[in-house]
C-alpha cells in the first residue's frame, strides 16, 4: 500500500497521457478489478492502488492506469531522478505480445 506521502509525490509527478491532451482528472484509487498498467504492461492487481489519469485526446475521452510499484517509482523520482520509473518503463518493453 502507499503511503499517503507517496500519493502526493506520485501525483506530482507529470505523468501525462499526451501532449496535446486535455485533462479531466487524475486519481489515485483503491482498485476493485485487475487492470494492465501503461507504464510497465505489466498486472495492476485489485485491492492494491492504481493511479488513474483522464484525458481527452482528439477530442475522445482517454484513460491510463498505473500500478502501485508505478506509482511508487513515479514518488520515487523526486529523490532518484526517474531511475525507477525508467526500470519500469523498460519492463513494457519485454512483455511479449
Amino acid at each position: 500500500m502507499l503511503t499517503s506521502d507517496q500519493i502526493a509525490l506520485c501525483l506530482a509527478y507529470q505523468q501525462c497521457i499526451d501532449e496535446e491532451s486535455d485533462p479531466m482528472g487524475d486519481m489515485i484509487v483503491l482498485a476493485r478489478k485487475d487492470a494492465t498498467c501503461c507504464m510497465c504492461g505489466q498486472l495492476a492487481l485489485a485491492g492494491t492502488h492504481h493511479r488513474v489519469e483522464t484525458a481527452r485526446v482528439d477530442g475522445v475521452p482517454r484513460s491510463c492506469r498505473y500500478c502501485e510499484l508505478c506509482c511508487a517509482a513515479m514518488a520515487e523520482s523526486w529523490e532518484d531522478d526517474g531511475a525507477e520509473v525508467e526500470r519500469r518503463v523498460a519492463l513494457f518493453r519485454e512483455v511479449p505480445a
